[in-house]
């Protein structure tokens, strides 16, 4: 019997492994943190194998997402640097937490040190992208053990005559229960050989019976059956006879039928010959009387070209396939901060310019300002040139859940197989990242013919998750400028054999042919201070697509400038203020005058309305430029009479400052730096697609080498068309 010390031992023993079986590793489903009990961190000595287990528990909702609906992996380093997982199989969820448990490997304890860890949870079921989410690293530790080295020769002898004596008594030992289970076998086998006999009998006699009963109900549904037939018989002689009667009258109503259709068909005809030929007479007479206006018009113009004008027409059509074979020279322009041409050569460009804009969403006042937004306000302007696709095709060759992908030099993708589990192939960007930039505006993205449910690209933004997909074909969609991500993805168990030709294009380019991705470069222009812009009725120096026109800052990398045309400052109290002779009114003398402009039709304020009238007849709350005779604006005006005193308003603008911008008597050109114009004079369009955009909205002018024959094609069937339509 165990003593009172020994069975006190025994308890306190069996309590601690109590509390530290209740202790679990908890991680922080925010920091990913895996917070470990100190009495856990020990997880035993190096070589134990399946012996420790520890438990884990994460709250269940991350950001919207159910983590209890992933597969969760151990992924550990052992102290040697090797790497394995352990495939976690009890997860559950336990009120508002995600439970599961380790069992820890001999791998990961086979060596004495660090035992690092995360837990990896992935989804891929029943969406059409794979997510995951990780912990981050945890740590255990391994004690150090003693494992059995090599014997000398005396102990292998030992060991030799004790393994020699083992199996002397286990041999004998083996030969009596070998003859002890071969007289029980003798015993059971006849026991069953009895009870075989019997069981055979009783089903012989037991099959018997059934047979009986079996032909006994087959007789009788023979009978039923035969019975059936014949009702079947009279019922379906009654039915075709009266089909014959009813098909009988039928057949003569169509006769009659058929007989009144042809006689209005002969009618019909002959109304038809009678109309027509009163018609190709009168299209004969006209033609007639077009061909001798024609040729009238022909022979007084062709009298209207000197001899010399002639001499020159007959040299240009014996070179004209000599002049369609020269290297292009023509100079086309595209406009907008997005467009495209298929006319172009393959040729450098041969100049770019970027127009600002400044836009303010509402009316400001002093109480609701309304803040200036110049376009590249963010300190730089990015232009990009591509070819008609603008999908950067960046998959790779792989084999993913029993799908093959072959990337080909063309851009396309064949794929082959049956997908065990949904698969997503990136084309852009990744499950974590959207790398993809186009600018806002319309466009088309085609190149697979799968459908809904069975496989299909895909376009989305962090914000809209089904932005654009094939299903099937192509799928226009409306883009508001913000970094996208494509892919390709399979549902499982989806078979797919099929090569598919990924593209994104500009909605306005009509030609669907696909056409591989071409990167003729970018550049980007610094904009430290914006591109602000100014609308103005005339004089502007840059019309939009809606035909407004802008005096505004211009990038210009053909001539190597940037030229500033708006002024814009901030109004903080210091300068030259002095109060107005109006009341309530408050001028701002500046002394570099040159640099504002009479043209003073139009300004911008943070915090007041333009009013360009004479200072008497200002509205309250707003502002306006004031000239001298010399046409130079020598002060702002503010009115605003909620300020008593020049020292009341002073004060309000150094506590609460206003912006205003205008333009510049006279343009400014500072030099653009040589790296940009480097990336500049790199940029290239493709024959005969070429696209340019940029991430600004800025307005732009990219001046590109147009294919000779592609241009002078597209020049003839403009003016055919337009004579056609004279």
């Amino acid at each position: 019997m165990a003593t009172a010390d020994e069975i006190l031992a025994t308890m306190a023993e069996e309590e601690a492994a109590n509390e530290q079986a209740a202790e679990v590793c908890t991680i922080d489903r925010c920091t990913r943190a895996v917070t470990i009990p100190e009495a856990l961190r020990i997880v035993g000595v190096e070589t134990d194998k399946d012996v420790t287990r520890r438990d884990f528990k994460v709250l269940c909702s991350y950001r919207g997402t159910d983590l209890s609906t992933f597969r969760i992996r151990i992924h550990f380093r052992n102290a040697n640097k090797e790497t394995d997982f352990y495939p976690v199989t009890d997860a559950k969820q336990e009120g508002d937490y995600l439970t599961f448990s380790w069992v820890i490997s001999r791998k990961a304890m086979k060596y004495k040190g660090k035992l690092q860890f995360i837990a990896c949870m992935v989804c891929d079921g029943g969406t059409d992208e794979e997510r995951e989410w990780n912990s981050a690293l945890g740590e255990f530790t391994v004690l150090e053990g003693l494992e059995v080295g090599e014997l000398t020769e005396d102990e292998e002898e030992q060991v030799g005559n004790v393994v020699a004596e083992l199996l002397e008594l286990i041999s004998a030992e083996g030969e009596t229960q070998v003859a002890a289970v071969q007289a029980a076998g003798t015993r059971q086998k006849d026991i069953i050989d009895a009870y075989e006999s019997d069981a055979v009998a009783a089903v012989s006699a037991e099959g018997a019976t059934q047979v009986a009963a079996v032909q006994a109900a087959g007789a009788q549904q023979k009978d039923d059956v035969l019975a059936s037939i014949s009702a079947i018989s009279a019922e379906g002689a009654t039915q075709v006879a009266a089909v014959q009667a009813a098909g009988v009258n039928r057949e003569a109503d169509i006769l009659a039928k058929c007989d009144e259709v042809e006689a209005r068909a002969n009618d019909a005809v002959s109304s038809v010959s009678a109309e027509g030929v009163a018609q190709v007479a009168a299209v004969q007479a006209a033609g007639a009387k077009q061909e001798a206006i024609i040729a009238a018009k022909g022979a007084e113009t062709l009298a209207a070209i000197p001899d010399e004008y002639a001499t020159l027409h007959n040299n240009v059509a014996q070179n004209a396939a000599d002049i369609l074979d020269k290297a292009p020279v023509i100079i086309d322009t595209l406009t907008g901060p997005a467009c495209t041409t298929d006319i172009a050569a393959a040729m450098p460009i041969a100049g770019l310019r970027l127009y600002g804009k400044t836009t303010q969403d509402g009316t400001p006042t002093p109480s609701a300002p309304v803040e200036l937004v110049s376009v590249g306000a963010g300190g730089s302007v990015d232009v990009t040139v591509r070819g008609k696709n603008l999908l950067p095709n960046n998959a790779v060759t792989q084999t993913k859940n029993g799908v093959t992908f072959t990337v080909n030099n063309d851009g396309s993708i064949t794929i082959s197989g049956t997908a065990t589990e949904g698969v997503s192939l990136y084309l852009a960007g990744s499950s974590s990242s959207y790398d993809l930039k186009l600018p806002a505006g319309n466009y088309i993205v085609s190149g697979c013919n799968g459908a809904e449910k069975t496989y299909f690209i895909k376009l989305r933004t962090e914000a809209i998750s089904n932005l654009a997909a094939t299903m099937p074909g192509a799928d226009s969609f409306t883009h508001d400028g913000s970094d996208l991500r494509c892919y390709f993805y399979i549902y499982s168990g989806v078979t797919v054999n099929e090569t598919i030709y990924p593209m994104v294009r500009l909605a306005s380019v009509t030609d669907a042919a696909y056409e591989p991705y071409k990167d003729g470069g970018n550049v980007t222009a610094s904009t430290p201070n914006g591109l602000p812009g100014i609308p103005v009725s005339s004089g502007g120096n840059y019309m939009d697509e809606n035909g407004q026109q802008w005096v505004c800052d211009e990038v210009d990398f053909g001539r190597g400038v940037y030229v500033q045309r708006v002024g814009v400052r901030t109004l903080n109290g210091t300068g030259n203020w002095v109060a107005s002779s109006v009341s309530g009114a408050w001028n701002l003398y500046v002394s570099d005058a040159a640099l504002l402009t009479s043209t003073v039709n139009n300004a911008f304020c943070s915090h007041y309305k333009y009013h360009a009238v004479a200072s008497a007849n200002m509205n309250n709350l707003s502002f306006k430029l004031t000239t001298t005779s010399d046409g130079k604006a020598e002060n702002i005006t503010v009115k605003d009479t909620n300020y008593g005193s020049l020292d009341e308003w002073k004060a309000a603008l150094a506590g609460n400052p206003i912006t205003v911008a205008y333009i510049l008597a006279a343009p400014i050109d500072t030099p653009i730096p040589a790296d940009e114009l480097a990336a500049y004079r790199a940029m290239t369009t493709y024959k005969p697609h070429a696209t340019a955009y940029n991430d600004a909205g800025a307005g732009m002018a990219v001046d590109y080498r147009a294919d000779t024959k592609l241009y002078i094609d597209k020049q003839i069937t403009a003016i055919v068309g337009a004579m056609l339509n004279m």
